[in-house]
């Protein structure tokens, strides 16, 4: 079997009743998926576990009050194939409110915006289709057959 071109890990992140997405900004050529709303996270680091791949990726794109402290529950529930590549999906369940959540400054600024949607709901903008599985996955309970 070939190793993947590359690993990854992102999230589901729940706020309540709802979920937060990220917008990533219009770039094409510049960014990937540019213009479509998708799951945090990306790449994982030489040695980093998943885990902690998506620990520092949240770090990283969100401003949370309390920092990594306002993840209450991180549950990996989905390893497998996209493309080229190794990607885990986690849930990630915050402690704070919608509302106390927001885009790190640095995306905010290349346009990167907080997208969010109802836990049944789908987003109105245009979507990854990976992320379009991982909710409809998240909604049912079912993540085997992503």
């Amino acid at each position: 079997m070939a190793e993947a071109a590359y690993r990854s890990a992102v999230a589901i992140v729940e706020v309540g009743d709802s979920l937060i997405l990220e917008g990533r900004p219009n770039l094409p050529g510049k960014l990937r998926c540019a213009g479509k709303v998708g799951l945090f996270g990306g790449g994982l680091e030489e040695g980093e576990t998943p885990e902690d791949g998506i620990r520092r990726e949240l770090s990283e794109e969100l401003v949370m009050p309390s920092g990594l402290q306002d993840i209450k529950e991180l549950t990996q529930v989905w390893h497998g194939t996209v493309g080229e590549g190794d990607v885990s999906l986690f849930v990630a369940r915050l402690a704070c409110g919608a509302g106390e959540v927001d885009i790190h400054p640095d995306l905010a600024q290349q346009g990167t915006e907080l997208v969010q949607i109802g836990v049944d709901t789908y987003p109105q903008q245009p979507t990854t289709m990976f992320t379009l599985r991982a909710l409809a996955a998240h909604s049912t309970g079912e993540y085997e057959n992503m």
